[in-house]
């Protein structure tokens, strides 16, 4: 379905060279040890000291104790979730793993903030004040103050500051980009056509939803009916999706299953992943979840956007084709030393890497 992929890409498009500034709702995965090579390598060598350096790109240094602030921060809330253990082999294991993925976000950072520096961009103080009164109505969202906000990053404030005044630089750059794009008449038919295409699907898949309906309330079987019909993993076991609490599904599905008794099965649930039934089996009012099944039939059943809001997408997908391009561009000619293990800039580019001394002890991602 075109249109969901190109409405997914896009609104939920991240500025790929913007750190996150909530470190404490960075997510990673934990690899064993023995599938990664970087862990490995680091085993084998000294601790650096917290003033080395890391990263060097174009002269601008990220020293390994800036760099393990931001993993620690991370890894304090991994350990918090129950992702990871607590002893020092865990928190070298993470290590390990996080160091390469922030190492490249920072190179791709101070990158572009270089490009827009050298555009001559700059950051007002009316601009940051803004910026940080979006993140204070987002804090209160949460029902913190901006210092609880930061406070929970746990990273020190100004480097925190650093990053929000980076990434309104980075914004301007990408804005100035976005700016010479353009869209014709063209590619604005063919996602209308594209559109229409999933308007016809999602009518189809509305009538087998109804027909399923009908079937449940003939007396047909509700697990046979979702292994043989839903689009959900869990359709393999008869639409089982254990035990939930609020905040763990999307808004009209979590409605419906709090609101529904045990044994009943919901009407046609409408959500951005289609269309539901759903049975709740079991309800702890005391622990404030339940036990539910469901069946989904899989529809794009967001509205046809307008032309405008197509043009804008589009836009949007040609940013992130020419943010990649610069950012080749940029790797491709800047000076970037390391020293974390197994990490190469210009490999992650797709860009060839340049050939150097084996023993010269740096790793030159891109030179």
């Amino acid at each position: 379905m075109r249109s969901h992929n190109l409405t997914m890409k896009h609104k939920h498009y991240i500025f790929i060279a913007i750190f996150v500034v909530l470190a404490a709702g960075a997510v990673f995965s934990i690899i064993p040890s023995n599938n990664n090579p970087a862990i490995a390598e680091l085993e084998s060598l000294p601790a650096p000291k917290p003033e080395d350096p890391a990263v060097t790109c174009n002269g601008d240094t990220l020293t390994f104790g800036q760099l393990d602030t931001m993993a620690n921060a991370q890894i304090e809330t991994a350990i918090e979730r129950g992702m990871i253990g607590m002893e020092d082999k865990d928190r070298q294991e993470a290590l390990g793993q996080i160091r390469p993925g922030l190492a490249k976000r920072y190179v791709e950072k101070i990158l572009l903030v270089q490009e827009a520096k050298r555009q001559n961009l700059t950051v007002t103080d009316d601009e940051l004040k803004a910026e940080l009164g979006r993140i204070e109505e987002y804090a209160k969202s949460q029902n913190m103050t901006l210092d609880q906000l930061f406070e929970s990053a746990r990273m020190p404030k100004d480097f925190l500051m650093r990053d929000i005044n980076e990434g309104i630089l980075i914004k301007k750059l990408l804005d100035n980009i976005k700016a010479s794009i353009t869209v014709s008449p063209d590619d604005i038919a063919a996602e209308k056509a594209s559109f229409a295409k999933d308007k016809e699907a999602a009518t189809a898949a509305r009538a087998k939803i109804e027909d399923l309906k009908k079937q449940l309330d003939e007396g047909a079987d509700f697990a046979q009916l979702a292994k043989d019909n839903s689009a959900c993993p869990s359709s393999a076991k008869g639409g089982e999706l254990g035990t939930f609490g609020r905040g763990q599904m999307v808004k009209p599905f979590e409605d419906t299953a709090f609101a529904l008794e045990p044994g009943k099965v919901s009407d046609i649930v409408t959500t951005q992943f289609g269309y539901h039934l759903i049975k709740v089996t079991a309800r702890d009012d005391d622990a404030g979840s339940v036990t539910a099944s469901h069946i989904l039939i899989s529809a794009d059943t967001a509205e046809p956007p307008t032309d405008e809001q197509i043009t804008d997408e589009l836009k949007q997908g040609k940013l992130q084709d020419a943010c990649i391009k610069l950012l080749q561009g940029l790797y491709k000619n800047a000076k970037i030393e390391t020293t974390i293990p197994g990490l190469n800039f210009k490999e992650e580019m797709g860009l060839a890497p340049e050939a150097h001394s084996a023993d010269d002890g740096h790793n030159h991602g891109a030179e």
